[in-house]
C-alpha cells in the first residue's frame, strides 16, 4: 500500500470519529535513534503545539482582504500562550531563551515567511498574514530584547519594498532584486544580503537543470549566511504538486541560482520532493533553524485542486470551526509537517480529492531531520509529543 492510499484511509477514519478540539499525546515509546536531538524538547520526543481561540479571526468569506479581519492582539497573545507551552516555561523571554539558548546581543535573526505571489494581494492569495509575521518580530523585541536592526525578514520571491508594507516594526526587509542596472551588477558580483553566497552551495542529489539542459546551482543567500538564527513562519495550504506547502517548501523562497533565476520553478520538476530535503538539511538551514511557527490562522487545503484558488476556504474536518483559528508552534520540520498533511489530507478525503505526494516526509526522516508519522486511528501520535490548547 503507497503512502497516499494509507493517509487517505487513515484520514477516512479521523473524519468518521469527529475527534476532540483538546489532545494530549502521551506515549513511552522512544524515538528513532537518527533524530536530531536538539528537536526534542522535554519528552525524548518531538513537540508540537497547536494554539487555538476562536476570537483570533472574524472573517465571513466573501469580504475580501481576509487580513483585514485578524485581531493582532489575540494572534500576540496565542503566541504567548504557545511560545511558553512549547517550552514550559512562564514567560516569552524565558521561552526565547531556551529556545535560542545561544544567543548573544547583537545575534542577527532571519525570519522566513511564505509571502509567495504577494503581489497577487491578500484579495487573491494565501501567504502568512502580517499579524504573525508583527507578532513574532514584535515578541523578539520586547521578550528577547532584540535591536530591530539585528532582525531581517526575507523571501527572494517578492520586493522588499512589498514586504516592509506589512510591517510595524523597523526591521530589515530583504526581497528579490528590483532588475535594475544596479541590482544586477550586484548580483553577479555577489553584493548584498539577497545575493547567493558563494561558500554555501546547496548539495542537490539531483541536478538541476534550466529548459536549455544546462546545470543550475543553488546557493543560500547571505541574509542566511550571515545570521546566526533562523525562524521559519510558512503558512497552512496544499500545493498543486505536492500535498502541502510549509516549512520545507518555505525554503524556495530561500534559494538563489547560478543563472540568477528569481523564482524558484526550475525545482518544480521530477526532483521537485528531494530537492525539498536537499535544501532544508544545508547547515544554514539545518543547524540555525531554532523555531517553526505556522500560520495556521486560515488555511487553503483545497488550493490547487479543481477550481480552488489561492484564497483561504472554509473547513469541513478542523476541530473546532470552519476556521482554524490556530498557529502551531515546533522544532522538528517533518513532526510538523506530518501533522499538517495529516489535518490536509483530512479536508481533502471529504471533498473526495485525490491526495498529492508526500514521500519527501519519509525521505526527510531517514535523514535525520525530523519524524515521519501518521496519526493513529484514535487521534494520537507515538513518536510525536502533539498537544492542542485553547486560549
Amino acid at each position: 500500500m503507497n503512502r497516499r492510499i494509507f493517509l487517505k484511509l487513515l484520514a477516512s477514519s479521523l473524519i468518521a470519529q469527529k475527534l476532540p478540539l483538546r489532545i494530549l499525546s502521551k506515549s513511552h515509546a522512544s524515538p528513532p535513534s537518527n533524530l536530531n536531538t536538539k528537536q526534542m524538547i522535554h519528552t525524548g520526543k518531538p513537540r508540537v503545539i497547536r494554539i487555538y481561540s476562536s476570537e483570533a479571526t472574524f472573517w465571513n468569506y466573501k469580504t475580501n482582504p481576509y487580513v483585514d479581519f485578524i485581531r493582532q492582539d489575540i494572534v500576540n497573545q496565542m503566541l504567548r500562550v504557545g511560545l511558553c507551552t512549547f517550552t514550559e516555561t512562564s514567560s516569552a523571554g524565558e521561552a526565547w531563551k531556551k529556545i535560542m539558548p545561544t544567543y548573544q546581543n547583537g545575534d542577527k535573526i532571519a525570519v522566513k515567511p511564505n509571502l509567495n505571489a504577494l503581489h497577487l494581494g491578500y484579495e487573491q492569495n494565501l501567504t502568512t498574514t502580517p499579524a504573525l509575521i508583527n507578532s513574532v518580530i514584535h515578541s523578539l523585541i520586547n521578550d528577547l530584547d532584540v535591536a530591530p536592526d539585528n532582525i531581517s525578514v526575507y523571501d527572494l520571491c517578492v520586493y522588499a519594498h512589498q514586504i516592509k508594507q506589512l510591517l510595524k516594526y523597523a526591521v530589515n526587509c530583504v526581497g528579490k532584486s528590483t532588475g535594475s542596472f544596479l541590482d544586477k551588477f550586484k548580483k553577479r558580483l555577489h553584493i548584498g544580503p539577497n545575493t547567493s553566497d558563494p561558500s554555501a552551495t546547496i548539495k542537490m542529489r539531483h541536478p538541476i537543470h534550466n529548459t536549455n539542459g544546462e546545470q543550475v546551482y543553488c546557493y543560500i543567500p547571505y541574509v542566511l549566511t550571515q545570521a546566526e538564527h533562523l525562524i521559519n513562519v510558512p503558512v497552512l495550504k496544499a500545493h498543486q504538486f505536492v500535498l502541502i506547502s510549509s516549512a520545507f517548501k518555505n525554503h524556495f523562497g530561500t534559494v538563489r541560482f547560478s543563472n540568477y533565476n528569481q523564482y524558484p520553478v526550475i525545482l518544480h520538476g521530477e526532483s521537485l520532493q528531494p530537492a525539498l530535503v536537499d535544501i532544508y538539511r544545508n547547515n544554514h538551514i539545518k543547524d540555525k533553524t531554532r523555531l517553526i511557527v505556522i500560520d495556521a490562522l486560515f488555511g487553503a487545503p483545497l488550493y490547487g485542486h479543481n477550481s480552488h484558488g489561492r484564497l483561504p476556504t472554509p473547513w469541513c474536518t478542523f476541530p473546532g470551526d470552519k476556521t482554524p483559528n490556530s498557529i502551531f508552534l515546533a522544532t522538528d520540520p517533518v513532526a510538523a509537517e506530518s501533522i499538517i498533511a495529516d489535518y490536509v489530507a483530512m479536508e481533502q478525503t471529504s471533498h473526495n480529492l485525490n491526495l498529492r505526494p508526500h514521500d519527501y516526509l519519509h525521505l526527510a526522516s531517514k535523514e535525520g531531520l525530523g519524524i515521519d508519522e501518521h496519526r493513529s486511528t484514535d487521534g494520537t501520535y507515538r513518536f510525536i509529543e502533539y498537544e492542542e490548547v485553547e486560549v
